[in-house]
This record gives structure tokens, C-alpha cells and sequence, in this order.
């Protein structure tokens, strides 16, 4: 087998692929014996038929199982000999062959670039100034009353924003109740936005014991396809109506949820680890100002194709915490252009600490993944041992040791700037 490589770009190369017919040989006559086997024509016996009417009569398919089969086990095989590590799927193109003739196409593939860089230690970022404001102290605190709030059963009262209503609701379409649609003892907190828009508001005032019809629209894209721009009507019964109560700020709340003596003490406290989550999040930002300073000092190509891999996973994780769907978002172009702005600087960044790891000869040990192992348990308050399961059965084990690389070359990276504290810096010509 001939294979010749193309340096296409930086990150894209071509490989030209001649089989020769004596290799390709064994593939035709097993991909002729099945074709046999399952064709019946009329004056032959199954497996009877004779080669040349099979060919005559099913050459595109022959073909085709051929090419299906000959060209996966050959790329494979040029792959290893032109020792290239594509980061996806080839695009094979210019396909040329015929029976009894050699085998020969085109794939073109994507690497990632061999990267050398230089000057990436010492590297200059200026740290910024962090500081707890009053209002950030006390915007926590709130949070902590509103975490602490009770729901208390409240007879004769009728239910309003931020209360909590117990209800049994059942839907009906054209006068039928929909199976699907029914609930029993849901907590509906009114103002929230837990069910389709207009439903708070259509319960505000209800009393305990009364039945409320409310209509609602359901959009023309919502994820359940059958009730997709219907107008389900839905029968609230309301079982029961608790009022929040809201803990005082005073000293007993900051025992009860600080461990502190006195409200000051809470605010001190609360104040030290908002300070403490602010410089961890600006060490954080300047790592990785440093490795953008190095990627802008080494333009490169990325492969696309890990770009849009990369923004695929940028639009699940979105979609997941906003609760949209990741077609819908990409129907937005000026969002998508911004995550395809981010996923590319996600790539220059990984394919740099790439390098610093290769150059360095930066490295992980098991002990250090059975730490990570370890806090990662810790942290979703499983055990070691069943979140490594885990994350064998999915295949992200070899995941985990690459991010810990990746840290520990972005630590070894910081480490090593230049790191100045409240400086704006001055580019000098």
C-alpha cells in the first residue's frame, strides 16, 4: 500500500491512498460470496448465480460494500504508518476504483499544530484590587434569611407572591383530562415562575379549599411535541396555603446559622469569605491572562473540528443552567458567533498548555489521581471507589488525568509571571 501525506495548513493534512488490487482482492470475493448467498434470481439456485450477472446486475452495490469496507481498514493503516493523529473524521474525496484495478482516494483529516513556544516564563499580569462591599455582606445575609425561611400553614388567608400553595392540578384539552398532566400535593410558590407563564398570577388570591380553572398556552416549541401551541385547560385544587417567615437578623441567627455569637461577627465572617472567594477567583482569572498572553504571542491555526466539538459542549452546559434547548440558542447567530469566539479561545488555550506540557515534560502520577478521585468524592458525597466506577463505565478516567495536567501546567505557568498588585501596565514602544 502507497500512502504519500500533504501539508495542507498548519493543522490540516492530506493523505493520497493507493491499495493495490491483490490487497483489495479478498475483500471482492467475500463481499461476491454474501452477495450469493442473499440474491435469488429466477432460473438459478441461491448461491448459484453466476459472477458475471451479479456484477452486471448489482455493480453500484458491489462496489460500494467494497469501498465500505476496504477504506476504514486502510485509512487505519495509513494513519499508523504516516504516524498522524487525527482530532475527527476524515473527509475522503477523489474515490477512483475498479475491479481487478488498484484502490485509490484522498482523505483529508485534521491535526492539531506542533507548537513550539518560547518566552512563556515570566510572563507580566497585573493583579487587581478586591474588596467585600457592605452591599455584597448584605445581600448575603438576605440569602441566608431566605435559606432559614419556614413555611407556616396560615388558615383564612388568601395566598399571594411568595407564599407557598399546596395543590392537586389536573389538564384538560377539549373537555378530556390529558393522563400525563396531573399532579398531587405539588408545592407551588407563587412569583417563582415554576409552571408556564400566567399561572401565578391567575392563582393569586385563591383560598384554601377553592377550585381554580386556569388556561394555559403552551408555545409552539415546547419540548413535549403533542401539546405544542395547545391551550390546556388546568383545575387547581387548592389543599392547603402557608405564609414564608422570614428569620429575624439579630444574634440568635447568627448562631443558629454562622456559628457565630453576635451579628457582627456573621458579618466579619461573611465578609472574609466573600474577600477569600474573590482573590481565588482573580488567581484564577490572572492564570489564565497568562496563558492568553502567550497564545496572542504565537498566532496559530486550531482544527475546526475541535472547535465545534468544543462549542457543542458550551451550548449543552448553557442550555442546562438557563433550561433552553441548544437548537434554539443556536438560532440566535450573534450568540452563536460569541460562543464560537470562546470555544477558539478554549482551543488556542488547551493546545498551549499542551505544549508547556510536552516542553516541560509536566506529568501526573496515580497517587495524584487518586487525590483528585478522593476530593471529587468528597465534594458529590460519594465514595472513592463508586465515583471511579463511575467514571470507568464512562470513559472519562483518562479525562480526569488530562485536566489534572492541564492544571498543573497552568499552576507551573503562574508560578512563574511576573505578578504585579495594583499596577496598570504601561506598554513601552
Amino acid at each position: 500500500m502507497k500512502v504519500s501525506v500533504e501539508e495542507l495548513s498548519g493543522c490540516k493534512r492530506a493523505l493520497t491512498v493507493e491499495v493495490p488490487p491483490d490487497a483489495v482482492r479478498p475483500t471482492v470475493e467475500g463481499v461476491y460470496r454474501k452477495l450469493s448467498q442473499r440474491v435469488a434470481l429466477p432460473g438459478f439456485r441461491r448461491g448459484r448465480v453466476p459472477r458475471g450477472i451479479l456484477e452486471h446486475r448489482f455493480k453500484d452495490e458491489i462496489r460500494e460494500e467494497i469501498l465500505q469496507e476496504v477504506i476504514p481498514s486502510t485509512y487505519r493503516q495509513a494513519l499508523e504508518e504516516s504516524q498522524l493523529a487525527p482530532v475527527g473524521l476524515p473527509t475522503v474525496e477523489e474515490v477512483s476504483f475498479q475491479l481487478g484495478e488498484p484502490l485509490r482516494y484522498r482523505a483529508v483529516v485534521e491535526v492539531k499544530p506542533l507548537l513550539e513556544i518560547t518566552d512563556y516564563q515570566g510572563v507580566t499580569v497585573s493583579r487587581k484590587k478586591v474588596e467585600a462591599t457592605d452591599q455584597e455582606v448584605e445581600d448575603h445575609l438576605k440569602a441566608l434569611q431566605e435559606q432559614a425561611a419556614e413555611y407556616v400553614p396560615m388558615e383564612g388567608w388568601p395566598a399571594f407572591r411568595e407564599d407557598r400553595v399546596i395543590v392537586d392540578a389536573q389538564g384538560f384539552f377539549h373537555g378530556k383530562p390529558v393522563k400525563d398532566l396531573q399532579v398531587e400535593n405539588f408545592p407551588l410558590e407563587l412569583g417563582a415562575g415554576q409552571l408556564l407563564p400566567g399561572v401565578d398570577e391567575r392563582l393569586a388570591g385563591v383560598q384554601k379549599g377553592e377550585v381554580r380553572d386556569v388556561p394555559v398556552s403552551f408555545p409552539p416549541d415546547d419540548p413535549r411535541k403533542d401539546l405544542r401551541g395547545k391551550e390546556i385547560l388546568f383545575r387547581f385544587t387548592v389543599k392547603e396555603i402557608k405564609k414564608k417567615k422570614v428569620p429575624p437578623l439579630d444574634d440568635t441567627f447568627a448562631k443558629a446559622v454562622g456559628e457565630c455569637e453576635t451579628l457582627v461577627e456573621l458579618r466579619d465572617k461573611i465578609r472574609q469569605e466573600l474577600l477569600n472567594k474573590k482573590e481565588r477567583e482573580e488567581e484564577q482569572r490572572l492564570k489564565w491572562e497568562v496563558v492568553e498572553k502567550i497564545a496572542a504571542a504565537h498566532p496559530f491555526d486550531v482544527p475546526e473540528g475541535m472547535v465545534r466539538r468544543e462549542m457543542e459542549g458550551i451550548l449543552h452546559e448553557f442550555s442546562r443552567t438557563v433550561g433552553a434547548r441548544p437548537e434554539r440558542l443556536e438560532g440566535d447567530v450573534s450568540f452563536r458567533l460569541k460562543v464560537e469566539e470562546s470555544a477558539r479561545k478554549r482551543v488556542k488555550h488547551t493546545l498551549i498548555l499542551e505544549a508547556v506540557v510536552r516542553q516541560e515534560g509536566i506529568a501526573v502520577d496515580p497517587e495524584e489521581v487518586e487525590a483528585e478521585v478522593e476530593r471529587l468524592a468528597s465534594v458529590t458525597g460519594q465514595t472513592p471507589d463508586e465515583l471511579k466506577a463511575h467514571l470507568d463505565r464512562e470513559g472519562r478516567m483518562e479525562a480526569l488525568g488530562a485536566s489534572l495536567v492541564e492544571r498543573k501546567a497552568l499552576n507551573f505557568l503562574f508560578a512563574r509571571a511576573k505578578v504585579l498588585d495594583n499596577h496598570d501596565l504601561i506598554t513601552l514602544p
